[in-house]
């Protein structure tokens, strides 16, 4: 079901392309899928490709590959990424089989063309091997090589399993990539500034998403932002709508005026900028259209020590840029590898353990055995060995993957203090020593950024973050610094990041602050340094502390929440 609304105009990609930036797509692709290709050779070589179960995550991958060169390239034709997808996974199936039967084989390099008939052959001649019978894990063995024997048929003799495999293999390497092609160059791009538009999303429950429909049909969407929303972070049954918009980039250019607006899964609608500015309270991203990131504070450049004289009068935030040779260090894309590889590392790190209890099972048996203990009693020995050990193993990993916050996530964060701290400590203007124990970690994170992560890597800043009782809200980020007074704090809330709906997610303290140019939404991700389980408890406590800052200033009010 179309869930377009009419007679409004609907998005349609100009069907352009960056010639070069498509060139290099096109030879990234090619690599990416002959390296596939040739890893999955390997696993049929060394008899560990199990039917189906690897065919399914490494088509994602591809998909997945298909969806980030896409844009990279900003290929706003969609016959094309489509075409693109379908060729670079058929490059990548026959790649698969033509590299099997000429390793397995011996068949020429040259001799591409043999690949449909190898297909059928192996079709035809593969068997399926259950390790130790534990179905449905299936280990495909195609028939070894043969003197005199031809690894090759006209066609398929009949209908068997094989061939289902095959067509999941043509699914996910081939149409699934194609789809993910078609879908990606239709998302909204502004052809004004050759860049793809930023969106930001909300659920909204069945009545609240058709009432919606309703008013952009009757054009009185002003009407339903006061009356009709009705947000939820429920997903079945429920709508997600998302806006779609180009971030005004500076006050001397005009921003892109074209706004829209998808319902689900149907196609974007153009918004008048009346509506568009109607739905601000909603979507507090679309604010940049009007006023640009980089003058919603006003920044200047000045030494910290003038900063002495924002005191707890004082009602107004800024925020400072950071001169010197000591910024943006944290966001160093040598910090951000290496944080990364050593949350892999962590995330990898139980595996060992638990292949190494799993192989050692049958040796503690043969040994118990070799030694002449009874079979009975090697039986209770190796019972016990395995509900000892294994759940003691088990308790130390669910300790390690903990609900809410897990060991690898928390080493990149950890990783990343330590790369902010050493920064901040070779600054001589800082707001605060970054050593003090009341430092909190944390990353300030637009809106508009929520649901589009590739601008949030451009966007974000992370920063340490103190709460003092004089001065307010101090913090001495990666690029930039802020003073936030406690005067100066008009609503403070807490809201998800994340979608996920529970507290697993990453969960912000939004504030609402008056700047120099008018009031400002500001939340923060308290991600280390303050009190809880998760995220959501840290945001629980960081927003406490801000409210007990805010009651002793002001012994007669309390900080207003969101309406």
């Amino acid at each position: 079901m179309d869930d377009s609304p009419s007679p409004r105009a609907v998005y349609t990609p100009s069907g352009r392309f960056d010639t070069a930036d498509l060139a290099v797509a096109c030879v990234a692709l090619t690599a990416a899928a002959l390296a596939l290709a040739a890893s999955l050779a390997y696993a049929l070589r060394s008899e560990t490709y199990l039917a189906g179960w690897i065919t399914i995550p490494v088509g994602g991958i591809f998909a997945a590959f298909i969806m980030w060169i896409v844009p990279a390239s900003n290929c706003r034709n969609r016959g094309l990424a489509c075409v693109l997808g379908f060729v670079g996974g058929l490059l990548f199936l026959t790649s698969f089989y033509h590299i099997d039967q000429s390793l397995r084989w011996g068949v020429g390099w040259e001799h591409i063309e043999r690949v449909p008939g190898y297909v059928a052959f192996r079709m035809e001649t593969d068997s399926w091997e259950f390790p130790a019978g534990r179905r449905p894990f299936a280990v495909v063995i195609p028939q070894p090589a043969q003197a005199g024997h031809t690894p090759w048929l006209p066609g398929p003799k009949g209908w068997n399993w094989h061939w289902g495999i095959f067509l999941l293999e043509i699914g996910t390497f081939v149409l699934l990539p194609a789809a993910v092609g078609w879908v990606q160059a239709g998302y909204p791009f502004s052809e004004q500034f050759d860049d793809w538009l930023a969106h930001e999303s909300v659920i909204l429950t069945p009545n609240s998403a058709k009432a919606l429909r309703q008013a952009l049909a009757e054009r009185t969407l002003p009407t339903w932002v006061e009356t009709g929303v009705e947000k939820t972070v429920e997903t079945e049954w429920c709508k997600e709508v998302t806006v779609w918009y180009f971030p005004r980039p500076s006050s001397e250019h005009p921003g892109d005026s074209e706004v829209y607006l998808s319902i689900g899964s149907g196609r974007p609608v153009q918004l008048e900028m009346e509506e568009a500015a109607a739905l601000v309270g909603l979507m507090p991203g679309l604010r940049a259209l009007a006023v640009p990131a980089e003058n919603e504070f006003e920044p200047t450049v000045q030494p910290a020590t003038t900063l002495d004289s924002h005191n707890s009068g004082a009602c107004i935030a800024q925020l400072f840029q950071i001169p010197g040779p000591y910024v943006g260090r944290a966001q160093d894309p040598g910090v951000i590898l290496r944080s990364r590889l050593l949350s892999v590392v962590m995330l990898l790190l139980p595996i060992p353990f638990v292949i190494g209890f799993i192989a050692s099972v049958n040796p503690l048996r043969k040994l118990l055995q070799a030694v002449g203990v009874p079979e009975g009693i090697v039986l209770v020995m190796i019972v016990s060995y395995v509900v000892l050990v294994g759940g003691l193993l088990l308790l130390l990993t669910r300790r390690w993957y903990p609900p809410g916050g897990n060991a690898p996530f928390l080493a990149m964060v950890l990783y990343r203090r330590n790369a902010m701290h050493l920064q901040a400590a070779q600054r001589t203007d800082a707001l605060f020593r970054p050593e003090t124990s009341e430092a909190i970690y944390a990353e300030i994170v637009p809106r508009r950024t929520w649901s589009d992560p590739s601008r949030g890597r451009k966007e974000n800043e992370t920063g340490l973050l103190i709460l003092d009782d004089e001065r307010g809200l101090l913090f001495e980020g990666d690029r930039n610094r802020y003073v936030i007074p406690i005067s100066s704090m008009l609503r403070c809330e807490i809201e998800e990041v994340t979608h996920f709906g529970t507290t697993a997610g990453l969960f912000a303290v939004v504030l609402l602050v008056q700047s120099a140019s008018g009031s400002h939404e500001l939340p923060i991700v308290a991600l280390d340094g303050v009190p809880g389980a998760n995220y959501w408890e840290k945001a629980v406590a960081l927003a406490q502390m801000i409210s007990a800052r805010w009651e002793n200033q002001n012994a007669s009010d309390t900080l207003p929440p969101s309406a």
